[in-house]
């Protein structure tokens, strides 16, 4: 009987973790399988920004950022040396984007409140693709092109 007590008490603790953490990866700009991925992030966290800054500490990446945003991972472009020129009309703009739960938010990382909703956190290098006045999209994972002036060095 004890066995079977126990057995169940370490089912219910199992399903509780699981219930209560979220996965977090960072997929990087030449390729689509994540540079970093953490899969039972606990979500005591205060909003998304600080867990960010939590999991690349952890991870070892080196990055450029805070709990507003993220500049860089991994020594990719930033500023002007993040602009690929087309041609007079068109360009890509390269940074760093943010999903929770696979939708992209409208605000900034810190502005999303950790709950237990959250399942997971995702980070892609993307771009923004700009042509005759018009911005066409936006956070385009990067891998899809894989940007000769970024993955070819």
């Amino acid at each position: 009987m004890k066995q079977i007590v126990l057995g169940i008490s370490v089912i219910l603790l199992l399903v509780s973790s699981f219930a209560s953490s979220a996965s977090f990866s960072v997929v990087g700009p030449c390729a689509e399988k994540p540079i970093f991925t953490s899969h039972t992030v606990p979500l005591s966290f205060k909003n998304i920004g600080q867990l960010t800054i939590d999991q690349l500490s952890k991870s070892k990446l080196e990055y450029i950022g805070t709990e507003n945003k993220i500049d860089s991972i991994n020594g990719t472009p930033v500023g002007e040396s993040a602009l690929e020129i087309l041609s007079r009309s068109e360009m890509r703009a390269y940074g760093w984007c943010f999903y929770v739960n696979g939708e992209q938010p409208d605000v900034y990382p810190n502005e999303i409140k950790m709950s237990k909703e959250v399942k997971s956190v995702k980070w892609i290098f993307g771009y923004a693709h700009y042509l005759n006045g018009e911005w066409l999209s936006m956070c385009e994972p990067s891998w899809k092109i894989k940007p000769k002036f970024i993955c070819d060095k």
